[in-house]
This record gives C-alpha cells, structure tokens and sequence, in this order.
C-alpha cells in the first residue's frame, strides 16, 4: 500500500515525521487487516525508481551564510 504526503516550501522535517507517523501507522493497519483478508496484492518495486539518502551528518546542520537564501531555508527546514 502507498500514500501521498503532500510536502510545500514551508514542510519541516518535524512537520513530514508527524504525517509520516500518523500515515504509517494508518498504513500498517490496512497492511495487516489486507493480510488476514488475504486481499493484499504483491507488487514488484521497480528497481528503476529506487533512491538512496545517504545518513545525514550533524556537520550537514551547520548553516553556511554564504550560501543562497532559498539554500538556506530548505537546509533549516531539513536539518532543524
């Protein structure tokens, strides 16, 4: 099962954990009960899709003040 969450220029990290948090949760629900019904259907990922996030480092966190405006929102947004 999927679900959207819709992120905007003014989503924190903070704001995605709890969406993300609540929807899981939703998620697993349906997941287990789809299970127990048998009606879950396999779906193959598609290797073409696939990304990695490489682990984020506390030192990513520190603000370069050189760096442009619209940069630095997103990095406060995402690493604070």
């Amino acid at each position: 099962l999927q679900r959207a969450i819709p992120i905007t220029d003014e989503t924190t990290t903070e704001d995605l954990q709890q969406k993300l948090s609540v929807v899981g949760a939703e998620l697993l629900i349906e997941t287990l009960e789809g299970i127990l019904a048998r009606t879950i259907i396999e779906k193959e990922q598609n290797e073409a899709e696939v990304t990695y996030a490489k682990k984020i480092k506390k030192e990513q966190g520190r603000l370069d003040w050189r760096k442009n405006g619209d940069v630095l929102l997103r990095e406060l947004r995402a690493f604070h």
